[in-house]
């Protein structure tokens, strides 16, 4: 079995420190392709995106075959294009089309075909969609990043307004590429100079080495630099659209020194501006509304300052929710009380609330399992969600699962996982052969790879949409060990997961850190945190030694629980008990 390739590629220039609620501190495959012993489990479903000026009648994106069949990527329905059509010339990296990303190859993306117009072209290279440049975020879209346009000449701003150009004798706006976002969209890799003692574009940082934790990171885009953003928190998870940031809240703390409000919530943030509104509301009376409650479609912002929030949305039945994920203009949720996915329309300050998909009833193994379409669908213990390529993918922390909901016909599948297995057991395989150790969280690197905490297998897992094929990318024994390489690594109880497209980060419930893993080495290291000291504090960097406890500039964290990468201020945010924080 043959480990895959990641290296990183082109460096890309950073967003300035962004500051709010704290200032900021200033410094100068995971998987081999299929093999005689895979089963040949097939995923179908929704395409990519087609090429811009029509409509994509998809195609089937194979993957791999094993003895034991055919194991099929992701069959396309097509759907409206965006992007032209690659004209790239050169050689094409030899692994392309096997459904792998292999950074060192030069690929930025792999769905299993040797095709254009459909976002990965017939090199491996990412495909622009039609609005990629006009500064406006498209995540149903595909894009990860939006930073505008610019001239031919690579300086002069023109997103919007081709005339800006005109003194060049070029009317066209080109996305634009090298600070971080591409010219389709994407997060740029960084770092393949971090250490060198010279600053490059793309770095944040320079500090002449690539150790973690001692203010610059090993991949120069995070000092480690932790602030507190909001003085909620509590159990959950978070997302971003780039310009808000959602957080669900089982156990809310008003503040760091108030004891906790035992009522479920789902709270946006406009990132910039630091306010907050609820969208789905805690039990009736559990705090006052905002102004006035009753004025439809005009909520008002709440600042953090403040005890008291909007109430919008419906009320959970349960004890709320460990799932997000959002497109843009929906955001999905899983209500565990009721165990049932829902959907909340973020296009008009209504925030209509749809339920989507489950029965009402605990999903079981038996007979035709969990999987339908809409209420005939069936869960358990939905734990985390993330949104890629026109899907939700979601993991079940007691099933052992790995589910997709397509909200176009309400569908629920299962792509990875054996129903009802053992937490305890993690094996690599394809699709339903591999074994899921109770997956709690999920992220996107958003070129086909899905990353899963295995909670209880104690790793960080990897899914390909391509192939099917599950793999390991760090972890597989318990404990605490930094600077190994994947499997070598050792992991104590791995909560939340993000990918800045260059590394995987998560929070160690049980030793309060922030831990990074570079997709190009694997290699695992600590970016913030002082183990085994509880916090909240301020502070810069971390460390893997168990420290004393005593007067330290580190940060510190409370149980974090959830985390995401935000790019417009370059931030990892961390829900925990008692607030959500920054590390810039």
């Amino acid at each position: 079995m043959e480990l895959i390739r990641a290296s990183l590629l082109a460096l890309s220039a950073a967003a300035l420190p962004f500051a709010c609620d704290g200032d900021s501190a200033n410094f100068t495959r995971v998987g081999p392709v299929a093999d005689s012993s895979t089963d040949g489990s097939v995923e179908s479903g929704q395409g990519d995106s087609g090429s811009a000026g029509g409509t994509s009648s998809g195609g089937t994106s194979s993957g791999d075959t094993g003895s034991g069949g055919t194991s099929s990527g992701d069959t396309g329905s097509g759907g409206t294009g965006s992007g032209d059509a690659s004209t790239d010339s050169g050689p094409v990296p030899p692994d392309c089309g096997d459904g792998v990303v292999d950074y060192d190859l030069g690929e930025t993306c792999d769905d299993g075909n040797n095709t254009g117009g459909d976002r990965c072209d017939a090199y491996c290279q990412r495909e622009p969609i039609s609005s990629c440049g006009d500064s406006a975020l498209d995540i149903a879209q595909g894009e990860q990043c939006e930073d505008g346009s610019q001239c031919s000449d690579g300086n002069t701003d023109c997103t919007g307004n081709p005339s800006a150009c005109s003194a060049l004798s070029d009317t066209s706006c080109l996305p634009r590429s090298g600070d971080g976002c591409s010219d389709a969209c994407q997060f740029e890799t960084v770092g393949a100079n971090c250490g060198d003692g010279t600053p490059d574009p793309g770095e944040l940082c320079e500090d002449s080495n690539v150790t973690n934790g001692d203010g610059c990171n090993p991949t120069c885009n995070l000092y480690g630099d932790t602030t507190t953003f909001s003085d909620f928190g509590g159990k959950g998870v978070l997302t971003t659209d780039g310009t808000h940031l959602y957080a669900s809240i089982e156990n809310t703390y008003i503040d760091q020194n108030t004891p906790p409000i035992q009522h479920p919530e789902i709270i946006r943030f406009n990132i910039a501006a630091c306010n907050a509104q609820r969208l789905a509301n805690p039990q009736a009376g559990a705090f006052d509304a905002c102004d006035d409650p009753t004025a439809a479609g005009s909520p008002v912002q709440c600042t953090l300052s403040e005890t008291r929030a909007c109430v919008l949305g419906n009320t959970f039945t349960g004890n709320g929710t460990e799932t997000l994920a959002t497109d843009g203009n929906r955001l999905w949720y899983f209500d565990r009380g009721a165990y049932t996915l829902r959907e909340i329309d973020l296009t008009t300050n209504a925030f209509t609330d749809t339920l989507v998909a489950g029965s009402g009833s605990q999903a079981s193994c038996a007979n035709s399992g969990p999987d339908g379409t809409g209420t005939a669908a069936s869960f358990d213990d939905q734990r985390a969600a993330v949104w890629f390529n026109g899907y939700v993918y979601m993991v079940d922390g007691s099933l052992n699962l790995l589910r997709r909901f397509d909200p176009s016909n309400q569908e629920v599948v299962t792509l990875a996982g054996t129903c009802g297995s053992s937490a305890t057991i993690s094996t690599d395989g394809f699709g339903l052969s591999a074994l899921l150790g109770s997956p709690r969280y999920i992220a996107s690197d958003n070129s086909g790879n899905i990353f899963m905490a295995d909670n209880q297998g104690r790793r960080i897992r990897t899914y390909s949409t391509a192939s099917t094929y599950v793999g390991t990318l760090a972890g597989g024994v318990v404990g605490y060990l930094d600077d190994a390489v994947g499997t070598t690594a050792q992991l104590e109880r791995p909560r939340g997961l993000t990918s800045d497209g260059t590394s995987v980060y998560w929070g160690e419930q049980t030793s309060y850190t922030i831990r990074q893993a570079e997709l190009a080495s694997t290699s695992v290291s600590t970016l913030a945190g002082e183990r085994n000291c509880v916090g909240p504090q301020d502070g810069i960097g971390g460390t893997a030694t168990a420290g004393a406890c005593g007067a330290s500039t580190l940060a510190r964290f409370t149980t974090p629980f959830g985390l995401a990468f935000d790019y417009p201020s370059q931030s990892l945010y961390v829900i925990e008990s008692g607030r959500i924080s920054r590390i810039q």
